[in-house]
């Protein structure tokens, strides 16, 4: 099937974009470790029920001067119990059997693939089994507080010439907020040879499989909660442009995961950075793209859905295609290290159907990585025209790897939170050959001939990287439109250099809960990559739609402003009987849903006759909401009710009303008689 493509219509922010603004968090480090290790690949997860519990996994590398190979990278595991303000953390291996593998009487001795004789037995790397590489770590909470991890596990050397190894698809659990972990299991797996071509360089002369990402199911009414998703793609030998895409399953209360279903339809279509979501009711959605890198363009993500619990994925007819684009380059101008351009998708938690997908696109011009936004309001049948997300509308600097998340608030309104590296805080790169030598900003600010034309620092261009964040309100209709853009971090960092270029991860992380979103990313700022995370809290902190500055009571979800005067009462008599029902706009929406009313009553003859309401009575004292219905008998022939009204809340009481034409105010006095002291509602 065709995906279709249509323009937005006005792109007014809708009214209730105010309500939900952000402030830019405290930064922290995640990784404790006092030495130069390298972080990088992070993914962050944070328990539903107690947001205090958060767990962040990345590739720990201990080797500042190389990639992977022998320097082994474990998975490291950082775990907050008071919602990321502080860390602890540890290397985490699996992969050992309690085996003894090599017969020499010793189990799982050989810790390291290091060239060393660690057990002293003559031999050297023979019981390797704690020795797997751990790379492209993701991590999920699902509604019981338990977390999941998925992680590629590689052979020792794996990925360089001469070796032929095995890749492994893992994945383990922890029940006590990521301090330990149960033992692992293994979902997938695929022998590989040496990795020595593109698009990043390599060619897999056997299988090969990449990029695992995790997905659990925590939604409390769904069928399907507590079940997880792997997806990841598969390499074939020899053919940088065949790849596929899988996702394996496990369903509610199973320790077993299925076969792997293949999502792509059509096969060795250049598939690859595959994403399962979970919807509310059940359904599991994937997303991954079509690489241009090695295909050529255009690029384009596909979505598809799986109705059968992740066991297969057909459910709307096959493969939905998204807009095509212009992918970005795997190494940006200026740069050293890759930046890989993987589409992410959320699906908005109140209509399963509603997609929204993000991706970096170079446009025309210098620029070469823009964030842009798309949605869907059928299930990718049909996507809206993209918007661009990054508002720094005067420079040419770029923005990648963009993360999502999707939240509602308690004014159930879907809030969808966005961000990404971002580098318009660089000084000098304008995109402009300023010297005349056909190379664009390619002098750092350092005193040396970069370029080597005999200049120096004559056309600057010193990156700084940031991470930025924006939000929209995901309202079901055609109109996008995103908050100005935000700064996350509290300092900008440069690009990652000597002695560790090439590699500032694939992917940064965003996670939320109802009152606050979570960022986790790849930070050089101590001179080395380090794993930062930010809590990016809602101004409106109990979560009413009132923002803290205006809300009189912020902790308090009920009440959030004084109550205005009473609007549009509406008498209405009761047929077959001598009641009156009385109606009027309900202030809950703007003054808090613990918002009361008080009517007061009296006889027009009175009113008129005194000109005031002395003798006015409270006919209802804190009335819930509209209507009421009066249901005392009728007035003395020749006269009736009157009615006024006001709103109270812990905030204060509105004035007495109502307005309009049926106020008995009007021609008492200058209009606005007021009512008598003592209140007759007190």
């Amino acid at each position: 099937s065709m995906g279709v493509i249509v323009a937005n219509t006005a792109v007014t922010a809708p009214a209730t974009t105010a309500s939900v603004t952000q402030q830019c968090p405290a930064n922290v480090r995640v990784n404790q470790d006092v030495g130069m290790h390298q972080q990088h690949q992070v993914g962050l997860a944070v328990d539903a029920g107690n947001s205090n519990r958060q767990v962040a996994v990345y590739m720990d590398d201990p080797d500042p001067n190389t990639y992977s190979g022998v320097s082994n990278p474990s998975l490291g595991v950082s775990f907050s119990t008071d919602g990321g303000a502080t860390w602890s953390d540890r290397q985490v291996r699996f992969g050992c059997d309690g085996i003894d593998d090599d017969l020499d009487t010793m189990i799982d001795e050989e810790t390291q693939c290091d060239g060393l004789d660690d057990d002293f037995d003559g031999r050297i790397d023979e019981d390797t089994c704690c020795a797997l590489e751990h790379l492209d770590p993701s991590v999920a909470a699902d509604a019981s507080g338990t977390f999941h991890i998925a992680f590629l596990a590689e052979e020792p050397g794996a990925g360089f010439p001469g070796f032929a190894g095995s890749s492994y698809v893992v994945t383990a659990r922890s029940t006590d907020g990521g301090s330990t972990w149960g033992m692992s299991q293994v979902i997938a797996s695929s022998p590989y040879g040496p990795d020595v071509n593109p698009p990043d360089g390599m060619i897999d002369l056997a299988p090969h499989l990449e990029k695992p990402w995790l997905a659990v199911d925590s939604h409390a009414i769904s069928p399907m909660v507590g079940a997880a998703y792997v997806g990841w793609h598969r390499e074939p030998p020899l053919s940088p442009t065949g790849t596929d895409v899988f996702i394996s399953a496990r369903s509610p209360g199973s320790s077993t995961w299925s076969t792997p279903a293949q999502v792509n339809d059509t096969p060795s279509n250049c598939s690859d950075g595959v994403m399962p979501v979970v919807a509310v009711d059940g359904s599991v959605w994937a997303i991954w793209r079509r690489n241009a890198a090695t295909c050529g363009p255009p690029a384009r993500f596909y979505v598809d859905i799986s109705l059968n619990g992740g066991l297969s994925f057909n459910g709307f007819g096959g493969d939905q295609p998204g807009p095509t684009y212009t992918q970005i380059p795997n190494t940006l101008r200026g740069h050293s290290f890759r930046t890989l351009d993987f589409p992410v998708l959320a699906v908005d938690p109140l209509n399963s159907v509603v997609l929204m997908a993000m991706y970096a696109e170079d446009p025309p011009g210098p620029d070469q990585a823009d964030i842009m936004f798309t949605k869907s309001l059928n299930g990718g049948n049909m996507w809206l025209m993209p918007v661009r997300v990054n508002d720094d509308l005067a420079t040419v600097t770029p923005q990648y790897m963009p993360v999502l998340t999707a939240k509602t608030n308690t004014n159930a309104w879907t809030l969808v939170d966005v961000a990404w590296y971002d580098e318009r805080n660089s000084i000098g790169c304008d995109g402009i050959d300023n010297d005349g030598d056909t190379l664009t900003d390619e002098e750092l600010p350092d005193g040396i001939d970069n370029d080597g034309d005999t200049l120096i620092d004559e056309d600057i261009c010193e990156v700084r990287i940031d991470v930025f964040t924006a939000r929209t309100v995901d309202i079901p209709d055609f109109n996008t439109t995103f908050t100005p853009n935000m700064q996350v971090t509290t300092r900008s960092f440069r690009p990652p250099s000597s002695p560790y270029p090439g590699f500032l991860g694939d992917y940064m992380s965003l996670t939320s809960d109802p009152n606050t979103t979570f960022a986790a990313w790849a930070d050089t700022r101590n001179g080395h990559n380090d794993i930062y995370a930010g809590a990016i809290v809602d101004l409106d902190s109990d979560g009413d739609g009132e923002l803290d500055a205006a809300d009189c009571i912020p902790a308090n979800a009920t009440v959030a402003r004084r109550p205005g005067v009473i609007q549009n009462l509406q008498l209405t008599p009761v047929v077959m009987s001598t009641n009156t029902m009385l109606s009027w706009t309900s202030q809950d929406p703007v003054a808090g849903s613990a918002t009361m009313y008080d009517i007061v009553t009296g006889l027009l003859g009175d009113l008129t006759a005194d000109g005031d309401y002395r003798r006015s009575t409270c006919l209802v004292d804190d009335h819930t909401n509209t209507p009421y219905t009066d249901t005392r008998a009728g007035p003395p022939p020749g006269n009736a009710f009157y009615y006024v009204m006001r709103a109270v809340n812990s905030c204060g009481s509105g004035t007495y009303g109502p307005t309009g034409p049926t106020d008995p105010r009007i021609g008492l006095e200058d209009g606005f008689a007021s009512l008598p002291n003592p209140d007759p509602c007190p």
